[in-house]
């Protein structure tokens, strides 16, 4: 009952003890006295038990709610977390890729004007 109600938790548990007493005490009286009640008081009795037994009932559905959302939401939330490191090493990686590239592509530059035949290696090979 604290997960629907968490406004005041000493308020809560006392509602929801009542209300569980309740329940468990009108439930035995009508059990005990079912043929000297009349009628219309069985009918009231039966409906407010069934209305308690539904409102412990939403309490406990709520509370598995938020344990199936919670664990959901914080695994989410480091599967998101994960993926966002991964990005940025991938981004950094990245990176040093290109640089590496633009490296290689001024050695390959370098070493293109180093072997290109000059006119004076032609003429000294002209000679000899």
């Amino acid at each position: 009952m604290m997960v629907p109600f968490t406004g005041a938790p000493v308020a809560v548990i006392v509602m929801a003890s009542a209300m569980k007493a309740a329940k468990l005490v009108t439930t035995g009286w009508l059990a005990h006295s079912w043929r000297t009640t009349l009628w219309v008081w069985r009918l009231v009795l039966v409906v407010l038990v069934a209305r308690l037994a539904l409102i412990n009932a939403a309490g406990v559905y709520a509370q598995l709610v938020a344990a199936h959302v919670g664990e959901r939401g914080a695994a989410a939330a480091l599967v998101e977390t994960q993926d966002a490191t991964l990005a940025a090493r991938i981004e950094v990686a990245a990176g040093g890729v290109a640089d590496l590239d633009r490296q290689i592509g001024q050695i390959d530059a370098a070493v293109a004007v180093a072997t290109q035949p000059s006119v004076f290696g032609i003429i000294v090979k002209i000679v000899v």
